[in-house]
């Protein structure tokens, strides 16, 4: 009768497992997570620090205020390469910019240009961020030194 039980009881607990999400954090089937350039909103996220983000990663291609970060080479020393384009110019640039990990936030600087980017959620290997003109992802495509 005991095994009947224990039985009964795995079976029970296997079919009542629902799906997790590991990029919200959510059980079960829901659809707000699955564009996650638009809809992000998740808490339980792989480690992301300031360490992480050195090396190169590539960008959805969407515009921050006419320009558009194609990718970004994070070199330690607060100093990186970002390659973008500037309006619908076919050619691309390439300019060394500052940048700081802080308070949740990335920010670029160089000269007048500034951009700050505010962290939403990391799942390796991409990063979630967000600005006052939209939700971007990035992509980490190769690891500092290598």
């Amino acid at each position: 009768m005991k095994r009947f039980l224990f039985l009964i009881t795995i079976i029970i607990t296997l079919v009542s497992c629902e799906k997790y999400c590991p990029r919200c954090g959510e059980y079960g089937n829901h659809c707000y997570c699955k564009n996650v350039s638009s809809n992000y909103h998740g808490s339980n996220n792989d480690y992301f620090c300031a360490q992480t983000l050195l090396g190169t990663w590539q960008m959805d291609y969407n515009r921050v205020n006419g320009i558009e970060l194609k990718q970004i080479e994070f070199f330690d020393g607060h100093k990186c390469d970002v390659t973008y384009q500037v309006g619908y110019d076919p050619d691309w640039l390439t300019g060394t910019f500052t940048y700081t990990y802080t308070s949740g936030y990335v920010k670029l600087n160089k000269g007048r240009a500034s951009f700050a980017f505010k962290v939403r959620g990391f799942l390796w290997p991409e990063l979630y961020l967000q600005d006052s003109f939209g939700n971007y992802t990035w992509r980490k495509v190769r690891s500092y030194g290598c």
